[in-house]
């Protein structure tokens, strides 16, 4: 130490201030019972230190280095971290850094344990009114060694090559420190965190970003096993967070920039959560191999059960199951379709009876093509579906276009003519012409005049009347499904690889509506 260090005693009043520097050097911290090293450091140095008790206790200190030091923490199987336990029984000690706290005997036979008094509660102390206040924190060649002894196999990270600043802040500081701090992550991928602190504050206040690039996501496959049921296999992460602390409520934001994620095997565990874990990655996926993912996080630290970890585990989830559980709108956002909606996606509708694509299924299956090439380890599943209560009358529409088709395709054969009913066009009065001859011949009641003799409608009516006793059958209605996932799958199939694609044959019978979208004639699509 070097200042000046004064006493007095006036009365009742005993006043003791320092004024001057102080440095603890070749600090080495250890755990007793193991001897395993919690810190060391080369110089603690305190410059600029104007303190006094004795009255409102005051202490400010100019400038605190920190200089080569290493510290460790671990989390022990109980789920605590050592630094908790740094004070511990005398009459029951027990390493920090140990798995277990206790060594589990069970008690002689004979005896049975002692009842053990309930701890007293601690006494309130008010608030001292201290004023505190450091100008700036300043750290050079640090390192950081956790390891998670909670996990199995267990996980351990090196901060290496810790440097940086810390500002002036103070318990009577409106304004927070500027942080700003670089190291190593693994002595590989490099790591910065910067914003504003101020934690002496009457409600702490956090203002931090974070970013690191290139850590390689298979150190973390103890996590991902446990939790996902999918060790990783290969993968790099680029990590940029953001968390805010202000009046006791945390909101952050967790971007993932993830670079050819692979999994492995599924595993089985207690812990693993039940999600497709695999279709939400494969609709992440762009073709570089990358997932580009923000993860938000809030909550409040004055809930009981608040914990940043597990905050973050659930939003995770909430993520996942938002898409899996509306995967179109991935790929509508891929294909930038306006509005982005899902819906428009995933059913691909027809007209009544008809199994032609119409402009706007062309417009719809050209932004699924362009979604799944940008997507390129999904499947497309098309399942065909059919509207009795629609389809049965645009059959029989169909059916009656066909024969008042066929009546001029005879007539011009008759001529010497060629003549197809998929190629013949009929003007507006030709088609009432032949409609009237097969009204005509049709063999069903019709309304009679009171001569009995047969009255023909206007067209429409003719139309109508004879669409509704054309006999459709539910064969009909199974070919009409099986030509609409034709025509789907023969567009798809010049837009995208068709080992990619997949149909799922109508049911036997007359295929109904089914629950995976909306009631209306349509084929279906479902991603895996």
């Amino acid at each position: 130490m070097d200042g000046n260090l004064v006493a007095a005693s006036n009365q009742n009043n005993f006043t003791l201030s320092y004024r001057g520097n102080a440095l603890l050097g070749n600090l080495l911290l250890t755990d007793k019972v193991t001897n395993e090293e919690l810190l060391s450091c080369s110089v603690l140095r305190a410059s600029g230190i104007d303190a006094n008790i004795g009255g409102p206790p005051r202490v400010a200190v100019g400038e605190v280095a920190l200089v080569d030091f290493d510290a460790g923490l671990v989390l022990n199987r109980n789920a605590k971290l050592n630094l908790g336990d740094l004070a511990i029984a005398r009459e029951a000690p027990g390493s920090i850094a140990s798995a277990n706290q206790s060594s589990g005997r069970a008690p002689p036979q004979g005896s049975s344990p002692e009842p053990q008094p309930a701890p007293a509660a601690a006494p309130v102390k008010p608030p001292t009114g201290a004023d505190i206040s450091v100008g700036k924190i300043a750290l050079r060649g640090g390192a950081i060694n956790y390891t998670d002894n909670f996990i199995r196999p267990h996980y351990t990270v090196h901060l290496t090559n810790l440097a940086g600043k810390i500002g002036g802040f103070g318990t009577r500081s409106s304004s927070p420190a500027q942080v700003e701090v670089h190291g190593l992550v693994n002595s590989v991928s490099p790591i910065a965190i910067t914003g504003s602190v101020n934690p002496l504050a009457p409600a702490a206040f956090v203002d931090i970003k974070a970013e690191s690039d290139g850590y390689q996501l298979i150190q973390l496959t103890a996590y991902s096993a446990k939790y996902t049921g999918y060790p990783i296999t290969m993968g790099t992460l680029k990590v940029d967070v953001h968390y805010l602390v202000q009046n006791r409520q945390l909101t952050a934001t967790n971007h993932f920039f993830i670079s050819r994620l692979i999994f492995g095997e599924k595993v089985q565990g207690p812990h693993a959560i039940d999600l497709p874990i695999g279709l939400a990655v494969k609709l992440l996926k762009n073709p570089r191999g990358e997932i580009d993912i923000t993860v938000p996080v809030s909550g409040s630290l004055d809930d009981p059960q608040f914990s940043v970890g597990a905050l973050l585990l659930q939003a995770a989830k909430d993520v996942i199951l938002k898409i899996v559980e509306s995967p179109f709108e991935i790929l509508a956002s891929v294909a930038g379709v306006e509005g982005g909606s899902g819906q428009n996606l995933q059913h691909v509708p027809f007209l009544a009876g008809q199994a032609t694509l119409t402009p706007a299924a062309e417009s719809q299956l050209s932004s699924v093509a362009k979604a799944m090439q940008n997507r390129p380890e999904l499947r497309l599943t098309l399942s065909p579906r059919v509207d009795p209560s629609t389809d049965r009358a645009g059959l029989g529409a169909l059916m009656v276009d066909r024969l008042v088709k066929m009546q001029k395709v005879q007539e011009l054969r008759a001529h010497g003519d060629i003549a197809e009913v998929a190629t013949v066009e009929l003007t507006p009065d030709e088609y009432d012409k032949y409609l009237t001859v097969v009204y005509k011949q049709a063999k069903f009641d019709k309304r009679r005049n009171s001569l009995r003799s047969d009255t023909f409608p206007p067209p429409d009516e003719m139309k109508k009347v004879l669409a509704e006793n054309m006999k459709v059958t539910d064969e009909d209605l199974m070919k009409l499904a099986i030509a609409r996932v034709v025509a789907v799958g023969d567009y798809l199939d010049q837009l995208v690889d068709p080992v990619r694609l997949a149909v799922v044959p109508p049911n036997n019978g007359a295929p109904e509506n089914n629950d995976n979208g909306p009631p209306t004639a349509a084929v279906d699509l479902t991603v895996d």
